[in-house]
């Protein structure tokens, strides 16, 4: 395969002489339009005026495209530079970034928070018990101050009672206000963002996926593509959503688990929502190594880079004051690739949920035999 190699540096000094060019090009065009001009016969002197008019506006014309083309080419020299330190990354960080999908699953199963902690705080009567406006938590709190003591505290609530509508309670029995607080997770929102890393989720989720999205168009399978290309625009964007996506997917799966089994119990068992919800997202993340998983994938990674290049020739479609009937000519004008694009998704999810479906009938039973 043929590689082009790029330097930044002379990509930079290209730019700089386009640049310079490009103010050069307005500098003449101001100078002809202030020059004075000497006496002329009536008739002469506006004809003179026009034609050196046009002529200065003819060169001012060419200062953007000059402008335009230096600042592509600075783009251009800033991920020549990524990619270059990218392609330097050790081969053993390559290995981890293409398993990110299972390193984020032992990290939320052991990671402080996490699954394990859950389980174990459940397994010695962690349970939450709303009461009219308030809540009370029960079971072990594990005192002592040794590291095991500390971890297992990490899978249950601090306090004994709490507002029913705590964010922190009601996360575990109501559908919005746990999504919200997943999203306060997965990204950059508030504090819980950061404290989220332990349990393989924040920066961390994050940094794995934009991370190993980046090693393959660096040194990975799509390395000679280039962090420039609409390709890894396309897949890192795909990506980012397919995450936040799954993680949608698990909390309502665990909150609706929570709901079943509390509704038993007479007592919300947070133990149960959050191993359902780990094997909701296993079962995802499996579903996206399968040949099918890998096409609802690669379907979805076409349809965004075709929109990201539908915007890139139609930039006005963003703007807010473009004109609602051109917009709505274009999307007319591209019907039969969304509907097929489209279609397209909808089939492959069909079977996603499917095949997610008969993992939460496992996971119940599963989860069920823990609790007996």
């Amino acid at each position: 395969m043929t590689r082009i190699v790029v330097n930044p540096s002379d990509l930079r000094r290209g730019a700089r002489v386009i640049g310079e060019g490009g103010l050069r090009a307005h500098e003449v065009a101001l100078r002809l339009r202030s020059r004075p001009l000497p006496q002329m016969p009536a008739g002469v002197g506006s004809a003179v005026s026009a034609a050196i008019a046009r002529s200065s506006a003819t060169v001012d014309g060419q200062v953007m495209p000059f402008l335009t083309t230096a600042a592509d080419l600075e783009r251009r020299a800033f991920w020549a530079e990524i990619s270059g330190l990218a392609g330097e990354w050790p081969q053993g960080l390559g290995l981890l970034l293409s398993n990110r999908a299972w390193l984020r699953a032992g990290l939320s199963f052991f990671g402080p928070g996490g699954v394990f902690p859950t389980l174990i705080a459940t397994a010695n009567g962690y349970r939450i018990v709303p009461a009219g406006d308030y809540a009370r938590v029960f079971g072990n709190r594990f005192p002592g101050d040794d590291a095991w003591s500390r971890y297992l505290r990490t899978g249950r609530l601090p306090g004994t009672r709490y507002l029913v509508d705590n964010p922190a309670v009601a996360r575990t029995f109501r559908l919005g206000t746990g999504l919200a607080g997943r999203a306060a997770e997965l990204f950059p929102l508030d504090s819980r963002f950061v404290r989220a890393a332990g349990k393989g989720s924040g920066p961390l989720a994050l940094g794995l996926t934009i991370g190993g999205d980046v090693w393959d168009f660096t040194g990975g399978p799509h390395g000679s593509q280039g962090l420039g290309s609409t390709d890894f625009a396309a897949t890192t964007i795909t990506d980012v959503g397919i995450l936040g996506g799954t993680a949608a997917i698990s909390t309502g799966a665990g909150v609706g688990a929570v709901a079943v089994y509390g509704a038993a119990a007479g007592s919300v068992v947070p133990g149960v929502g959050t191993a359902v919800g780990f094997v909701v997202a296993g079962g995802v993340a499996y579903f996206l190594t399968t040949d099918t998983g890998k096409a609802v994938r690669s379907t979805m990674i076409s349809g965004t880079k075709s929109a990201i290049q539908f915007t890139g020739k139609h930039p006005y479609v963003l703007a807010p004051l473009a004109p609602a009937g051109v917009a709505a000519y274009e999307v007319y004008d591209h019907r039969g690739d969304i509907v097929h694009v489209g279609g397209q998704g909808l089939h492959y999810a069909g079977e996603g949920l499917s095949d997610a479906g008969k993992g939460l009938n496992d996971a119940r039973k599963l989860v069920g035999g823990l609790f007996h």
